[in-house]
């Protein structure tokens, strides 16, 4: 978490692009040396998007927690909490589920545990937007 009153500018850009409607920026991805606050700057808005009501899905990767360490859980744990609030999506994943096992490989696992049922999410409306926060990618 970032301190208090710190990095407020920063958080306010990302929260305003976060809200936007604008469908041709639909990611962010913030970069920068190691140690410069980026895993700080990401619990500070999934906190704030939270509270707002619009954070659908998180996955903080570690090397230190196994089970935070391997990109093969990073598409199903995303899946899982998408299903528990969005109810097209839900039923997308379990019919996906009953044709089929959760493959291994990423790409397979995006195309039919997101992909799919996230395109499947444009067919029933969504009262507003969300946001996936995904917090190191280069400790798994």
């Amino acid at each position: 978490m970032c301190l208090p009153e710190t990095r407020v500018a920063l958080l306010d850009t990302i929260e305003i692009w976060a809200l936007q409607s604008d469908s041709t920026k639909s990611l962010m991805w913030l970069h920068g040396v190691a140690g410069c606050g980026k895993s700080s700057i990401a619990h500070s808005l999934a906190q704030k998007f939270q509270r707002g009501g619009y954070l659908a899905a998180t996955f903080f990767c570690s090397r230190f927690d196994q089970s935070r360490a391997k990109p093969m859980n990073i598409i199903p744990t995303l899946a899982w909490q998408l299903a528990k609030i969005h109810q097209g999506f839900r039923q997308a994943v379990v019919s996906y589920l009953m044709q089929d096992d959760i493959s291994t490989a990423i790409q397979l696992q995006f195309d039919n545990l997101l992909k799919a049922p996230l395109s499947k999410m444009t067919e029933q409306p969504v009262n507003k937007g969300f946001v996936i926060v995904i917090d190191a990618l280069d400790e798994c």
